[in-house]
């Protein structure tokens, strides 16, 4: 008789015996087909994860049938199979997958494996059995009722590497490779019994790949193999799969071996990872990104950065020397710590395409007008003068970033010289500037030089150009900086006053009334330094044509003004504090900034009026610290805070002569502040 194989039936997809040959007079062939299905036992109940109830018919369905087209059936096969069951979080997804297949036999293998190697009792587990007793022969069903004991887990790969066990697995047809593999894919722990199972494979290498990704240790013993044999193409692979797997301590090894391409692995493994990761792996990734100098590693740094204060590794990746313009705008950060306006700034200065940092949008909130001024840029890429003025806002008049931004438009003509780190350079780029046609931003920037450039005769070049422009042409730097040149204007840092005497001198020497509450802001009367300025005031109000007596009422006016700017400012301030509304700090310090500046040049301007006519001035002083009646509670509150100034500069005038005006407006006045402070007048000029 000839021997009897297996045969499915296209037509109707059922299986058969198909006979190759005559049978015998005492065979019948019904008989026998009739054996070998009683021989299969019938398929298990099958788990609540590998079902559901259909919401038309009622009838129950493979779950996940509806998802197995042609495509997807075309793309599975050992590999994709073993990438869910290698992954916990996708392997019961796996599981399911299998019993969905039209021919699972072919990978029970794998699902006695997760039932070997999986927790007993739990789903992982019933699944792996039930997908296996639904369609194992009988022989496959003895093999998983003889590992159906505790013991096996105990004991680990040993009972497997058995030569009986072996024996068994060949005899019930199963894939021992399967089983195998599986096992070297959930084994965390890896000792010598590991790799004697991927001896006794056949085809290894698809488990041990699989494997590697998701076992980083695994992966670095094969890294120490590789390194050991020289295999080069072998320690990166390896070293690329034990990061996937978890070893984040190889990621400066990875670094070594690929350089710039080692930037497209670490960024994948951080998207996915990110949330797992604790702040040293975290570091990790950065260092290694950082250490790549991929401008495409730039970026990211850039976004994981940008909320922080300090900018370690954006500062170590720059490189001047760069051939991508964002790796050249690092190199000019100044130090780890540095603002997002600085970074933002920097960018935009080296970029021609602003494309690439768009999404920074989302993150530069503040300051607000720089914010405003950077998105206008961003919708507007290419636009020369939006972007000027984003870097005016943001970076300032003097810093290196606009400076870059101007030289872009005429890099070889005088902005060549006056933005050049050597003073004599820059002193000729002065001279230049006599014969030519400058732009506005030239003018201000020559402005601005004619204060801060640190070599005299620069700042005194500068200055004669200035004359000769006209600074009634200068505009723009009063109106957004608030006059930068006093920015060094602190007390507590102890700055030369030399510079700030100098710079008042300039001003007063350009004759521009603009300047006048300027020069008035920042006199300091009480120093010896300044008093010979209050003469030059004078002279500067002179050469505008004014008389002794208009000279007066316009400081004495300016004095008036600001006295009532400050009152408005402190009732603000008190009303808000009544009324407990939230006040920010910044808003605090601000309007104490406001309080201080008006009322520095509220008495400056009385100051410089008393050394014009001390008479009048005195008269004017005296008027205004008379106290104000018949008007609703609020505006005498206004009036108090005005008079208070008043009274401080007359106190810093009074002396004892002037003690029976002041016991006596002690005596009308009605506010105990008011009161308070002609106290403190009286002792002063008592003593």
């Amino acid at each position: 008789m000839r021997r009897l194989y297996m045969q499915k039936e296209k037509d109707t997809g059922t299986r058969g015996m198909v006979a190759t040959g005559w049978l015998c007079e005492g065979c019948n062939f019904s008989d026998i087909i009739t054996q070998f299905e009683q021989s299969r036992p019938k398929p298990a109940h099958q788990h609540s994860a590998l079902i559901c109830e259909c919401q038309m018919c009622g009838t129950n369905h493979k779950k996940g049938m509806g998802h197995l087209t042609k495509e997807v059936l075309d793309k599975i096969d050992l590999k994709h199979i073993l990438k869910k069951l290698g992954d916990p979080q996708k392997r019961i997804d796996g599981l399911i997958l299998i019993n969905n297949l039209d021919d699972p036999s072919e990978y029970l293998g794998l699902v006695l494996g997760i039932f070997i190697w999986s927790d007993a009792g739990r789903d992982t587990h019933l699944i792996a059995k039930n997908v296996f007793t639904t369609h194992a022969t009988a022989l496959q069903r003895e093999i998983i009722d003889s590992v159906w004991r505790k013991s096996w887990k105990r004991k680990g790969w040993v009972p497997l590497q058995s030569e009986r066990f072996k024996k068994k697995i060949i005899e019930s047809s199963t894939n021992l490779d399967q089983i195998f593999g599986i096992g070297v894919i959930m084994n965390r722990r890896i000792t010598e019994s590991t790799f004697k199972a991927i001896g006794m494979m056949k085809a290894p290498e698809i488990y041990v790949d699989v494997a590697l990704e998701s076992n980083h240790r695994l992966a670095d013993e094969y890294v120490k193999m590789a390194m050991s044999e020289g295999n080069s193409k072998l320690v990166e692979k390896y070293t690329a799969l034990a990061i996937k797997g978890g070893n984040y301590e190889l990621l400066g090894k990875y670094v070594e071996i690929k350089g710039q391409d080692a930037a497209e692995l670490i960024i994948e493994q951080l998207d996915k990872r990110k949330s797992q990761l604790d702040y040293w792996e975290l570091g990790n990734f950065h260092e290694a990104l950082a250490r790549t100098g991929a401008p495409e590693a730039a970026l990211e740094l850039i976004k994981v950065e940008f909320k922080y204060s300090y900018k370690r590794h954006l500062t170590q990746m720059g490189n001047k020397n760069s051939e991508n313009p964002i790796i050249r705008a690092l190199a000019d950060l100044p130090n780890n710590d540095v603002t997002n306006t600085e970074l933002v700034s920097m960018l935009v200065s080296h970029l021609d395409d602003y494309e690439p940092i768009e999404f920074l949008t989302q993150y530069y909130r503040e300051p607000q007008e720089a914010a405003r001024l950077f998105s206008e840029v961003i919708t507007s890429s290419g636009d020369y003068e939006k972007t000027r003025r984003f870097l005016r806002e943001a970076a300032g008049i003097s810093s290196s970033q606009y400076k870059n931004y101007l030289l872009k438009k005429d890099p070889e003509g005088i902005m060549k010289f006056l933005f050049s780190d050597d003073p004599a350079l820059r002193l000729k780029g002065t001279s230049m500037g006599k014969t030519a046609d400058l732009g506005e931003e030239l003018k201000e920037f020559i402005f601005v030089m004619s204060f801060l450039d640190p070599g005299k005769s620069v700042r005194e070049g500068a200055t004669e150009l200035v004359k000769e422009i006209g600074s009634s042409e200068i505009t723009t730097v009063l109106d957004q900086d608030g006059f930068l040149i006093f920015d060094y204007w602190d007390e507590v840092a102890h700055t030369d006053l030399t510079n700030n005497l100098e710079t008042l001198e300039r001003l007063i020497d350009y004759k521009d009334p603009r300047f006048l509450p300027i020069i008035l802001e920042h006199l300091r009367p009480r120093l010896n330094e300044f008093k010979e300025l209050n003469g030059k005031v004078n002279s500067l109000l002179k050469s505008l044509g004014l008389s002794k007596e208009q000279r007066v009422d316009m400081l004495l006016e300016m004095a008036m003004t600001e006295a009532e700017r400050r009152a408005i400012i402190l009732m603000v301030g008190e009303l808000l504090l009544v009324e407990n509304q939230v006040v920010q700090r910044q808003d605090i310090l601000s309007s104490t900034a406001l309080i201080n500046n008006s009322l520095v040049l509220a008495r400056n301007a009385v100051t410089c009026a008393l050394t014009i006519d001390k008479t009048r001035t005195t008269e004017f002083i005296r008027e205004n610290m008379n106290m104000i009646t018949g008007e609703e509670r609020a505006k005498r509150k206004e009036a108090v805070n005005r008079r208070l100034m008043f009274i401080d500069i007359f106190a810093e005038i009074a002396t004892s002569s002037d003690l029976p005006y002041i016991q006596n407006q002690m005596k009308k006045d009605r506010s105990p502040r008011v009161k308070r402070k002609f106290a403190e007048i009286i002792m002063a000029v008592s003593t």
